[in-house]
């Protein structure tokens, strides 16, 4: 209904809208204003929703830079778009490939299915636009956008699946990894028929 309302104060015929996008396959962005308004404004220009791709980046962009308890307390962050976006990145890749459902910003274990802070530091991280070091200050920002959603105590989610898989296929490309690389992660290497690693079916 909140969605209907806002389509129709800007002169959007909310039928239209809803069956642009869902044939688009991005429905889950008309639940956040910040990208809901993204959406109703592309809607004037049919041909933005012909590039899914290009639509899911500007998406993921606009929540990463949606930080509502640092603007509350007036503090802003210290982190470009790019660089949340390929820590972000780096985030969902990690959770497809570790089959993890939460990540854990504190030091209390989450549990097999939670993705904890020292796995994301662990390795070689430099940030695209100032060249330092990835820290965990760092983490604790990008997990503070709009991408990511609390699952109690210092736990959280991807607000969509489709944001973490999209994110994670990015993040790939953007470390200039190739189609067979990629798929070596995916693959279970004792397999013949080349099935995919049980933990990451479905």
């Amino acid at each position: 209904a909140d969605v209907d309302i806002a389509a129709s104060a800007i002169g959007v015929n909310a039928a239209e809208f809803w069956q642009v996008i869902e044939a688009a396959g991005a429905t889950q962005f008309a639940a956040r204003p910040i990208t809901l308004f993204m959406l109703l404004e592309d809607l004037q220009n049919r041909e933005a929703f012909t590039d899914v791709l290009d639509l899911f980046h500007r998406a993921c962009r606009r929540m990463c830079m949606e930080d509502r308890q640092r603007q509350e307390a007036g503090r802003a962050g210290t982190l470009g778009p790019g660089e949340r976006l390929l820590i972000a990145g780096r985030i969902a890749l990690l959770m497809i490939l570790g089959a993890k459902h939460r990540l854990v910003l504190g030091t209390l274990d989450g549990g097999d299915s939670s993705l904890q802070m020292d796995t994301i530091l662990r390795g070689y991280e430099r940030l695209a636009d100032s060249g330092k070091a990835l820290s965990r200050r760092d983490v604790i920002e990008v997990a503070s956008t709009g991408l990511f959603t609390g699952r109690g105590h210092d736990s959280i989610a991807w607000v969509h699946r489709s944001v973490m898989e999209f994110l994670a296929a990015w993040y790939l490309n953007q470390k200039q990894v190739s189609g067979r690389q990629a798929l070596g992660f995916l693959l279970h290497s004792g397999s013949e028929d080349q099935r995919v690693v049980p933990q990451l079916e479905g």
